[in-house]
């Protein structure tokens, strides 16, 4: 049979008969199924979102002064003192106290380069204390970064002239609440504060405070309260108020064999 012959006999059998394809059942449920290839396949073209602009520091306002302050202390592993609306205000503040010594060369980039300086020179070194953007506020601390930056700035600060003024236990409470009354001052100092205004459940409030310090801050707390002493009309068991705090810690024998009383004295 020639070739001819064999084109006639395919013509005249016809078309195959169709078979069914079947597809392999996945072994693993994939989440999806498989279809044609997909090079074949039409594809979504992905559009590009446009990256949000960084604010520039000429913009910045006085909240984000509070954030970079707070992400700058982060980067030495110290947790900030932060409450945003307050804050915001005691920022506005150290920025007020620059235009005094300065006037109108006062720049968001000085009052950045301030905080830099600030947390660059003190942070490490003060630690186990608290630390906020009222840290900033001393007259003293401004001058001398003022004094450092002559270069930049014409003009002797007004304030070199002037004493260091240190924050009173009532004026900090008033400004902040207790937390930073008790951490750096103590606990006598602090039940003697909340005395004063009137609060109520003084040693709850205390009792409070002192548990939600760390292990290391709670010690700090009460050695800056056996540090001093006291007068007798201001009388408190400082050692039963943070009893709980230092069984939690585990730390509570180490102060077992102070008797509180010989802290205070007559006036």
């Amino acid at each position: 049979m020639n070739d001819t012959e064999l084109i006639l006999n395919a013509l005249q059998m016809g078309a195959p008969p169709r078979r069914k394809v079947t597809r392999m059942k996945p072994i693993f449920d994939t989440g999806f199924t498989v279809g044609p290839d997909a090079i074949f396949k039409p594809t979504k073209r992905a559009t590009r979102s446009t990256p949000k602009r960084e604010k520039t520091i000429v913009a910045w306002k006085s909240i984000d002064f509070v954030r970079y302050f707070q992400k700058s202390l982060s980067t030495f592993g110290i947790e900030a003192e932060m409450n945003p609306n307050r804050d915001s205000d005691w920022a506005k503040k150290v920025y007020d106290m620059f235009v005094d010594e300065i006037g109108g060369k006062m720049t968001n980039y000085i009052l950045r380069d301030y905080i830099d300086w600030w947390i660059g020179t003190y942070a490490v070194a003060k630690a186990s204390q608290p630390l906020g953007i009222f840290s900033l506020m001393r007259e003293q601390d401004v001058a001398r970064f003022l004094k450092q930056h002559t270069r930049r700035l014409v003009g002797t600060p007004k304030s070199m002239t002037k004493p260091e003024i240190q924050v009173s236990p009532e004026e900090l409470y008033k400004m902040s609440g207790i937390n930073l009354v008790v951490m750096g001052h103590g606990v006598v100092e602090a039940y003697r504060v909340l005395v004063a205004n009137d609060e109520k459940n003084v040693y709850a409030q205390l009792s409070d405070v002192l548990k939600s310090c760390s292990k290391q801050v709670l010690a700090k707390v009460l050695d800056i309260t056996i540090a001093k002493r006291y007068n007798k009309e201001d009388v408190v068991d400082f050692i039963s108020v943070a009893r709980p705090a230092l069984k939690f810690h585990g730390i509570e024998k180490k102060y077992d064999n102070i008797d509180y009383t010989q802290y205070f004295t007559e006036a």
